[in-house]
């Protein structure tokens, strides 16, 4: 795992910066962001490997951001978490191509055993 770039798009910013602390030191190339925007010029700048996505972000929603980076890789893994997503928002977000949903609070720990997984799903994939 070590050395893959994952994008976080969090505008928390003290989980921001707790899961990019604790995502370095489980040896992943970290890139915040707190916007949909500095996420896709993050991503058009240094391109990622995996991407980590708030739904509610303060200039849209993670599925949003979740299209446009599709568009950079169709098969980028994508994850999109939320602390307060309505049950609408929930069956909305599992509905979007998101690659798994999870609800706040998230630690790091879980989400690396998570990322291992779709990792070792894109790898299998015929043409990867």
């Amino acid at each position: 795992m070590a050395s893959l770039r994952l994008l976080i798009a969090e505008d928390d910013a003290s989980l921001q910066r707790m899961l990019h602390w604790e995502f370095e030191e489980l040896g992943y190339r970290v890139i915040t962001a707190s916007t949909c925007a500095e996420a896709l010029c993050a991503v058009a700048d240094r391109g990622v490997d995996l991407a980590l996505i708030d739904y509610h972000l303060p200039d849209g929603f993670g599925t949003d951001l979740l299209d446009a980076l599709r568009r950079h890789d169709h098969n980028l893994p994508i994850i999109v978490y939320s602390g307060y997503a309505s049950p609408a928002e929930t069956t909305r977000i599992q509905q979007s191509g998101a690659d798994h949903f999870l609800s706040k609070p998230v630690t790091a720990q879980s989400l690396h055993a998570l990322f291992a997984r779709l990792c070792f799903k894109r790898s299998a994939r015929p043409g990867q």
